[in-house]
Parts: C-alpha cells; structure tokens; sequence
C-alpha cells in the first residue's frame, strides 16, 4: 500500500518529522506554498551549556506572498560557519560527536543559495543515516494545483497514494471526506514523547529540539525499532 506523507521543509527539524518519515513511502517537500516568517522553515533549537538556543539561517529580502522554493538565503555573514561552531560547541562532549559530526559537517562548509534546497538536503541525508530510503520529491516538481486540504490531496491523487500520513494538527483543516471518496485513508500520527539523556544533565531535559541533539546523545541506530519503543511506552 503506497503511503505518502506531505511536509514544508524545515531546517534541522524535530524527531518527530522523522517518526512519520519512517511510514511513508513516498515524502513530498511541500515547497509551493506561502513561506511563514518566523517557523520552523530557518530556524530551530539546539541544547547548549546554557540551555536551549536558536539556530537562525539569515534570509535576503523577500514579497510577503513568496512561495517555500523562491526563499533565498542571505550569505553575507558566516552564518553556515557560525552554526557548525555552535554545534561543536555544544555537542564536543556527547557519546556519539564523532559519528554524528560528519554527518553534518558537509553541508555546512559549502554555500547555499536555496533555503528549501539547503533544507531537503539535510533531510534527505538525515533520513538515510537513519536507514530511512522513502522515495523524496519536490511539490514543484509535480505540477499539481490547489489550496490547503485540496493540494494535500491532489498530491497524493497525483502520486497514486493509498494511505496519507499525517500529524493529528491536520484535522482542523483536512476534508477527510474528500479522501473518503477517492479511496485514501488518512493516519494521523500523534508526537511521539522520547525523554533520552542529553548533555548538560544539571539543566534537566529540554523537549521538543532539533534531531540532532538526540542523535549526538543517542546515536545513529535502527531508528524504526526506536519509533516502535517510544510508542509502546506512551
């Protein structure tokens, strides 16, 4: 059964993208729609020695309409070096710096022009450092047209899709209807709460940050059999 699962892409985003990545078959980067100022599209949280902290990717000027694929990054800083130093920072004393750091490294010592590009590519190398080999495709790519709840489901007209995978926050908008009719069932797939050692124990655990501080703490592993504990648990 072809499962599709349908998300903007997100610098360095939460585990919790990858726990739906780990059900689909095929992940469309949504990069059609209107880019939102101030979300998790540039920006998103590490742990540090002082608690949790921003990573911002500085952006050029850009219409407030702009669609997610025409977002350009501003180069004019260091920024791409700036966050690497932070993050060696910030993770020099986890269990698992050396086999998480190149991992990363790569991406931040070349320039990016693309916001959505720079995005995919983290993604889509996280995902496979966590055996995770979907088929990944660009909404641009694929010609499709609509709105909200009827994009979503074009999209997965489109790519033949069976089985939608979604976060439960798309029930306030989705015409569960329309997929009823076309044959599409959609699974809503709840957060999945992981409380893991982190760095700096003496802070308590922060929630909720990027999926690189629970790879620094945790490691490169069978990422599906980690889903499936933390599921049973709650």
């Amino acid at each position: 059964m072809s499962s599709v699962m349908i998300h903007q892409p997100e610098y360095l985003p939460w585990i919790n993208l990858f726990t739906k990545i780990s059900s689909s078959d095929s992940v469309v980067f949504l990069d059609t729609v209107q880019y939102a100022r101030r979300s998790f599209q540039n920006r998103n949280k590490i742990k540090t020695e002082r608690g949790e902290k921003w990573l911002t990717v500085p952006l050029k000027y850009a219409p407030w309409e702009q669609v997610i694929s025409k977002i350009e990054i501003d180069n004019s800083c260091d920024w791409n070096k700036q966050h690497l130093l932070q993050i060696k920072d910030s993770y020099r004393t986890s269990q698992y710096y050396k086999e998480v750091l190149p991992l990363l490294e790569f991406f931040y010592l070349q320039e990016w022009d693309s916001l959505s590009e720079f995005n995919c590519a983290l993604i889509i190398r996280i995902s496979a450092a966590l055996g995770l080999t979907p088929k990944f495709i660009k909404a641009s790519e694929l010609c499709v047209e609509g709105k909200g709840s009827e994009l979503i489901l074009n999209i997965c007209l489109k790519l033949r899709a069976k089985r939608y995978i979604s976060g439960v926050g798309a029930q306030a908008y989705l015409d569960e209807e329309g997929f009823k009719k076309n044959n599409i069932e959609i699974v809503y797939i709840a957060p999945v709460k992981m409380e893991y050692k982190q760095v700096y124990p003496e802070l308590g655990f922060i929630p909720d940050l990027s999926v690189i501080d629970y790879l620094f703490n945790n490691g490169i592993r069978d990422f599906s059999a980690v889903v499936r504990k933390y599921s049973d648990n709650y």
